[in-house]
């Protein structure tokens, strides 16, 4: 398991909030972040990746 950061636009506006999830794989560490903040998602600001950059 490795570390992921991202960074996301949520739908009811403001800036991009970082996110962090532990996963194998950065589509798995996307999937996460999608469950948890199931339908609220606007955009991607930032793809999930394992530098927090």
């Amino acid at each position: 398991m490795q570390t992921y950061y991202g960074k996301i636009r949520l739908k009811s506006g403001g800036h991009p909030i970082n996110v962090t999830t532990e996963a194998s794989n950065n589509s798995a560490a996307k999937k996460n972040i999608e469950a948890q903040y199931s339908g609220q998602i606007d955009s991607w600001a930032k793809q999930m990746s394992t530098s927090p950059n």
